[in-house]
């Protein structure tokens, strides 16, 4: 049998959850990733024309900016949890229900920034309400080319804060089996029509190769855990 997951599922809960039910090391085992993809730190262009503006006044004024997030353990906050670790800022965090209320906050100015993807504020970005001012992946995006990493914008070097849905199966499934089913999705990724699904939504295709996706869940699940742990976050 097999499973879609998310990152959430697979690296970053457990860090998240001391209580959780499965061990994601035992019971799921990694076939590909499917597509992976970074976030935007937005603000109000009223406000703020860079990142460098925003850690600016979070240096000057501690804990005064606040940034909103859809869920306590999301990687939009985990994305932002490390931009403020890797900058030594502090920002606080308030809690919503979902992007639309985030969003509606940000354009409001109940909250400052946010971390968020593409889609949910497409238009709010091409109308100029909103400023993307970085994108947390190691490299640009080519959908948003313009936009920089937080490395070129702020000197975070080697900055990097992504999230992903890759398939897992049963632990017990045939090598065999997950080799020849990654390969199959591999060639997927090649087709037109989803090459072009995964640009209009900012993603990057998976497909990649089975040890490799693996590599990435462990270096996801040790990176969280350790900034999990350091900035005492709860999923709730």
């Amino acid at each position: 049998s097999f499973l879609v997951g998310d990152m959430g599922l697979a690296a970053t809960n457990a860090a998240l959850m001391p209580k959780l039910g499965y061990d994601a090391r035992k019971d799921l085992k990694p076939v590909t990733d499917l597509f992976y993809t970074g976030f935007y730190v937005v603000v109000r262009p009223e406000k703020f024309t860079s990142v460098k503006e925003v850690l600016a006044a979070a240096h000057k004024a501690p804990g005064v900016l606040n940034y909103g997030s859809a869920s306590a353990g999301s990687g939009q906050r985990l994305s932002m949890e490390l931009l403020k670790a890797q900058a030594k800022a502090s920002i606080t965090y308030v809690p919503y229900r979902g992007n639309a209320p985030a969003l509606l906050a940000l354009m409001s100015g109940e909250i400052d920034v946010i971390s968020i993807g593409l889609p949910p504020m497409r238009a709010q970005l091409e109308e100029g309400r909103l400023k993307a001012v970085a994108v947390t992946s190691l490299h640009r995006s080519t959908v948003m080319p313009d936009v920089p990493t937080l490395e070129e914008a702020a000197g975070l070097k080697g900055y990097e804060a992504e999230t992903w849905v890759g398939l897992f199966a049963a632990p017990d499934l045939a090598d065999k089996v997950v080799s020849k089913v990654q390969g199959d999705i591999a060639k997927v990724m090649q087709l037109d029509d989803v090459k072009a699904f995964m640009r209009a939504n900012d993603y990057q295709a998976g497909g990649q190769a089975t040890a490799v996706f693996a590599r990435r869940i462990e270096a996801d699940r040790d990176k969280y855990a350790r900034l999990i742990k350091a900035a005492g976050i709860t999923a709730e």
